[in-house]
């Protein structure tokens, strides 16, 4: 999902417009989201490095690393909600990846963090509403969304963004503090 953000250029000299970014599956009988966040190298990552080098040694243990990506997680979590039909969705999750975490104290290189949640079990009705919110805490960049629906589902409507009907998806949503996302779907 890297490559999403960044494109072609060097994901250790450039800013990223983007820095989080997700992706919504909507299957027969699950959700699962995607999402990606990046530290933008240079001074932004460094910082956030040196600020979980506790021991001040110029490298992160094992443990501090370990301190660094749960940080990373609730950051990329805390903002998120994903709502089926009024009721918050909890997500269980399958997997997670870090990037550059181990890299040294003042390491220009970027810190990545993917992370990949599922609800399995979901009982969707013939007719259904999403509402998404996200938003990056310390910045005013709005956060891009794509979200996909498999065959089973006709995507009706949505508050934001554009309907890609051929895909059966669902891009260009931009999120920041204050906006949501509606979307209304159906089975065929």
């Amino acid at each position: 999902m890297l490559a999403i953000l960044a494109g072609p250029s060097d994901l250790h000299s450039h800013k990223l417009h983007h820095p989080k970014v997700i992706i919504v599956e909507i299957d027969k009988n699950s959700i699962k989201v995607m999402m990606n966040y990046i530290v933008n190298p240079g001074d932004e990552s460094r910082g956030l490095r040196k600020r979980f080098d506790t021991n001040r040694d110029g490298s992160l243990s094992s443990e501090e690393q370990d301190e660094l990506q749960k940080y990373l997680i609730k950051n990329m979590l805390s903002t998120f909600n994903l709502l089926l039909n009024n009721e918050i969705i909890d997500f269980d999750p399958l997997d997670y990846r870090a990037e550059n975490i181990s890299a040294d104290v003042d390491s220009p290189a970027s810190i990545g963090m993917d992370i990949h949640l599922q609800r399995k079990d979901v009982k969707f009705s013939k007719i259904n509403e999403i509402l998404i919110t996200d938003f990056l805490i310390d910045s005013k960049i709005h956060v891009p969304v794509i979200v996909k629906f498999s065959p089973d589902f006709e995507i009706q409507s949505s508050s934001m963004g554009v309907i890609v009907k051929k895909s059966n998806l669902l891009r260009d949503i931009e999120l920041e503090r204050g906006k949501e996302v509606i979307i209304r779907f159906r089975r065929p």
